[in-house]
Formats: C-alpha cells, structure tokens, sequence
C-alpha cells in the first residue's frame, strides 16, 4: 500500500491570476487554510507536518553546496542582492520581499583582550553562575514551604534567622514540537 505523501492547498488566486506573495498574502493564506481546518476539510496535524516539511527543505537547502564547495545557497541567494542592488546592500523584489546584505551574530570575544580586570570579573562572575545554579537546584528540590530557624550567607556570613523558603513557580506554554522522523 502506497503512503500518501502529497498534500497541496490551493490559494485563492488575485491579481492577473497569481497569488499574492506579500505580508498581506500571507495573512489571507494563513486565514484560508485555519478556515479549511475548521471547516473540516484538512487535517490540523497534516498541516502542521507539511509547514514543518517546508521548514526543514529551507534548513537544507541554505546548507547545499556545489561538488567544489563554493556557490552555497547563502552565497547564491548573497550575490544576487548585490546584482540587484543600487546600493550593492539591498533589493526588493516586486512581490515586496526586501532582501539585504547582513552579518549575523556579531559577538564580542573578551578574552583575547588581556585586560586583568576584566579577566578576574569575568571569573567572579563564573563562580557566581556556579553557586547561583547550586542554590537554584537546593530550591528546586523544595516540595513545600519549609521553614528554617537559621540560615547563613556563606559569602558574606549575613544571618537570617526564621526564613520560610517556597518551592520556585514553574511556568511553561502549551504548545507542541515537531520532529521528522522518516529519512
């Protein structure tokens, strides 16, 4: 028996018999197919596995390269905006995409500078993180509100005395997650 991989949802089409790719395009097209899957006619987790599909072709596709590993699709997709660019930094195409040059994450590496103040702040603050996520644990492990007569600041040997401690509040979103699991 043959899977049934195929899955299409037909846009209303607009000007010139095109579908519109543009923000507000993608707004209607959003509406239309939530309408459907109230409407009963597609399938809320088919939907989502198909915009998962389409997300995971666009993760691979930006890390293809050519067989002499030059021409990546970032490259490809790079070179193009500075052809069409009057700035050689950005584009827009007529569907309304704008397109430009951008440097991602650009991040500081402060240990090369061999600053000696900076390097014993930046150990202070290690050992911080350290006993901050010890202590958070401690928390962690409380199931109720516990009372402690005496409780000591190891760092600054601050007393205080009769402390009711409370279990942290967990929040979270309800959601989902999607993995692809076949090939």
């Amino acid at each position: 028996m043959k899977k049934n991989t195929e899955f299409i949802i037909q846009l209303d089409k607009t000007k010139g018999n095109i579908v519109e790719i543009s923000k507000k395009g993608s707004v209607q097209a959003a509406k239309k197919i939530y309408d459907s899957i109230l409407d009963g006619e597609k399938s809320a987790a088919q939907v989502a596995e198909m915009f998962k599909f389409v997300e995971e072709t666009s993760k691979q596709l930006k890390d293809l390269v050519d067989d002499n590993g030059t021409n990546s699709f970032v490259d490809l997709v790079r070179d193009e905006i500075i052809r069409n660019a009057d700035d050689k930094k950005s584009f827009s195409t007529k569907n309304g995409t704008k397109f430009e040059l951008f440097e991602s994450a650009g991040k500081y590496d402060f240990s090369t500078c061999g600053d000696p103040v900076w390097n014993r702040l930046n150990a202070e603050a290690e050992k911080i993180d350290i006993k901050k996520k010890e202590r958070e644990s401690f928390l962690k492990s409380l199931k109720k509100m516990t009372k402690i007569e005496n409780i000591i600041d190891p760092d600054t040997s601050e007393l205080f005395e009769n402390v009711e401690l409370y279990p942290p509040i967990k929040n979270s979103t309800s959601t989902y997650k999607q993995t692809m699991i076949n090939g």
